[in-house]
């Protein structure tokens, strides 16, 4: 009877100790990231000779765990796409940038100077307005080629921290299926807490579903349904591409097990932080920065035709009071000739040029198609021009 009684305080002090133990833990790592509470239980041991054996848990929740995950996604992706298009909207309405007040005072200055045309001051401020606005027209281009620049430096950054991510899931996989499933030996719950922070922190970057795998891998997917994580720690890479336009950075998924096998990304499916940055340049900054240019092509191409239009001091005939640019085409890395496309307006057609990215490709020699394309790189139908 002693002995029993002896087991039975004992089983009770242990347990005690072993409660003690899990509520200090939970006090400790009060600020660590990705812990989550843990919480021990007992069961009674057999013929009520003392406390049985204690299973320690983590108070998780599995739909609110993937519920977290989807609003991390969803306010990472407002506050980038917020952040970016804040700058866009500070740099626009800055009045020191306002192509329409330096319009406004180049046509007041232009009146002023039809108005005594042989007042040669008026003429030089005539002259200086069109640098003014000339001005105007390269700060807001250069700025958006710096953000356009500066997204594409962010999108490395950002497919290299969910590379990272990828490959510590899959490894905390392989190292959480080592443990096995034998219910004699304690389960890695720390690891379990990593491997948790570690999704939430890619869903931070991209908007994913996770399932679980029979054998307690978590296999994880893009929004859209391509695999980033595996059975057996295989995964998917993120690779930044630009093409045809090296200074343009777009998304690829690159197999683990075999580099060659290259998929495409959908930007509009994205999600997280990486989708904002994608679909805010896709659908606000591109835009801009085209119709940008298709005005101060238009403007440019309507001035100098009217000038021409008119006579100097000396009685000769205008000329060009801005000087239309040239362009050149940027080929694809796939493309086997050496040739080289440059472009040029043709004065008096600068109205007719759309606001959007063209793509030339050669089917002779001596014959070519011009096809424009959308936001999205894809044909407008019936936009096709073949010479």
């Amino acid at each position: 009877m002693s002995d029993n009684l002896l087991r039975i305080g004992t089983s009770a002090i242990l347990a005690s100790t072993a409660l003690l133990s899990t509520t200090s833990n939970n006090i400790a790592n009060l600020n660590t990231p990705g812990y989550t509470r843990q919480r021990t239980e007992f069961e009674s041991n057999i013929l009520g000779l003392g406390v049985g054996r204690g299973t320690t848990e983590r108070l998780v929740n599995e739909f609110a765990q993937k519920q977290l995950w989807r609003d991390v996604s969803s306010v990472s992706y407002a506050n980038q796409y917020l952040s970016e298009a804040s700058r866009v909207d500070t740099l626009m309405s800055d009045q020191s940038n306002s192509i329409s007040t330096g319009m406004s005072s180049f046509f007041s200055q232009l009146q002023t100077a039809i108005n005594d045309p042989t007042n040669a001051a008026s003429r030089q401020l005539v002259m200086g307005g069109a640098q003014t606005l000339l001005n105007k027209f390269n700060t807001l281009s250069t700025q958006m080629t710096a953000q356009n620049k500066y997204l594409s430096q962010q999108l490395e950054t950002d497919a290299a921290d969910a590379n990272e991510q990828i490959g510590v899931i899959a490894r905390l996989n392989q190292e959480i299926l080592a443990y096995g499933n034998n219910p004699a030996k304690p389960p890695p719950l720390d690891l379990l807490d990593k491997r948790d922070q570690a999704i939430k922190e890619l869903s931070a970057l991209v908007d994913i579903n996770v399932l679980d795998a029979e054998n307690g891998d978590k296999q994880v997917f893009l929004g859209s349904g391509q695999s980033l994580v595996l059975e057996n720690g295989k995964f998917n890479l993120f690779s930044v591409a630009g093409e045809p336009d090296p200074n343009r950075k777009t998304l690829q998924l690159k197999a683990g097990t075999n580099q060659n096998v290259v998929i495409n990304i959908s930007e509009t499916d994205l999600g997280g932080k990486i989708g904002a940055s994608l679909e805010f340049r896709t659908k606000v900054l591109d835009p801009a920065q085209r119709e940008l240019g298709q005005l101060a092509l238009a403007f440019t191409d309507a001035m100098n035709t009217q000038n021409r239009l008119g006579m100097d001091a000396d009685g000769n005939l205008g000329g060009d009071l801005f000087r239309l640019p040239g362009f050149n085409a940027l080929p694809f890395s796939s493309n086997t000739g050496s040739g080289a496309i440059t472009a040029s307006v043709v004065p008096g057609q600068g109205k007719n040029i759309p606001a959007n990215d063209v793509r030339i490709t050669f089917t002779a020699a001596d014959a070519f198609t011009v096809e424009a394309l959308d936001a999205s790189g894809n044909v407008i139908p019936g936009t096709a021009i073949s010479r």
